[in-house]
């Protein structure tokens, strides 16, 4: 005997940024995730049997972060004084570069 079951999202924090398959159970994303914006989500999800038995679950989603920022400069300009005589080779600056 296979039991067909319906599931869905009862709630969700923050909302719309996932659905199930009200057949097969499965969770897709449904908008554009930011980790920067919401690192997680939490949902709360019900299935319910033909005989009306239903069970919720919390479905807890931590986001990894992807690398969706350039480098940043700590300064838009940099300015370095050398004198004439500096030997060729010589370091004249260090220059760096954050990513988040």
């Amino acid at each position: 005997f296979i039991s067909s079951h319906s599931h869905r999202i009862l709630s969700s924090f923050p909302k719309n940024h996932f659905s199930v398959n009200k057949t097969s159970g499965l969770v897709f994303v449904a908008a554009t995730l930011d980790r920067e914006q919401w690192p997680s989500y939490s949902l709360e999800i019900k299935a319910t049997d033909q005989a009306g038995f239903s069970s919720i679950v919390w479905m807890s989603v931590k986001i990894f972060d992807a690398n969706d920022n350039p480098p940043l400069f700590s300064s838009a300009v940099i300015s370095v004084n050398v004198s004439e005589a500096t030997r060729i080779l010589t370091t004249i600056a260090t220059i760096t570069a954050t990513d988040t």
